[in-house]
């Protein structure tokens, strides 16, 4: 799990998209959000190539961005390179991926090279 389930609310700012907040457990999205830090979610919104996303997988609740393949199977990258052996590659087989909202950025940053 990469994010710390808090029982206390997290203050998001009146002005912005999101609609609640979490706090990173790890550094798998370091250095945009390093342990410890605030990350704010957005729910209801279509995630797009290259965006980050809070997903829910394999029992584990989870910040990654997102990309999908021609063939519909769905990649979730950590931004930390280092730990690049947490990326996951989730085949269309396997059935849709369950996203609880995407993180508002002006803009993502790029995807892993291949």
């Amino acid at each position: 799990m990469n994010v710390i389930p808090e029982r206390e609310h997290i203050a998001v700012a009146e002005d912005s998209a999101a609609d609640f907040a979490l706090v990173m457990a790890d550094d798998a999205m370091a250095p945009l959000f390093p342990r410890g830090s605030s990350v704010q979610i957005q729910r209801r919104a279509v995630l797009r190539d290259g965006d980050l996303g809070l997903f829910f997988v394999d029992g584990r609740v989870l910040l990654r961005q997102y990309c999908e393949d021609y063939s519909g199977a769905v990649y979730l990258f950590v931004l930390n390179r280092r730990l690049s052996r947490l990326d996951m590659r989730i085949p269309r087989s396997q059935g849709p991926v369950c996203c609880f909202g995407r993180v508002p950025l002006d803009s993502p940053p790029p995807l892993p090279e291949a």
